[in-house]
């Protein structure tokens, strides 16, 4: 049972996880890395650690995921603030042309 006080280090545990890749890579070859984990947690005489480096491995995925849909987010809206800009020049020019096609047929 894990205490309150005791907290996912993902760092501390990414060793770990490269070992356990290098040491299955045929089976993350043939069965691809999610089945290998369950494989090596199955095998684990130490359930609860394997468990745990599984959780860590689990959290560094998803943080890693969120931190490359944030990039891509502010990616996005630094797009459409480049654009909204582009926008409004060619809409100045437009009414710049304007005015002086009105003043020409005047």
């Amino acid at each position: 049972m894990q205490t309150p006080h005791r907290k996912l280090r993902p760092r501390n545990q990414t060793p770990n996880l490269l070992a356990v890749r290098r040491k299955h890579w045929p089976t993350l070859s043939s069965y691809g890395f999610k089945n290998a984990l369950c494989l090596v947690f199955i095998q684990s005489a130490d359930k609860e650690r394997a468990l745990e480096e599984t959780k860590c491995y689990t959290t560094q995925s998803l943080a890693s995921v969120a931190y490359l849909i944030n990039t891509l987010a502010n990616n996005v809206l630094q797009m459409l603030d480049i654009q909204a800009s582009q926008l409004r020049r060619m809409e100045s020019s437009v009414n710049h042309i304007s005015q002086v096609s009105e003043r020409e047929n005047l």
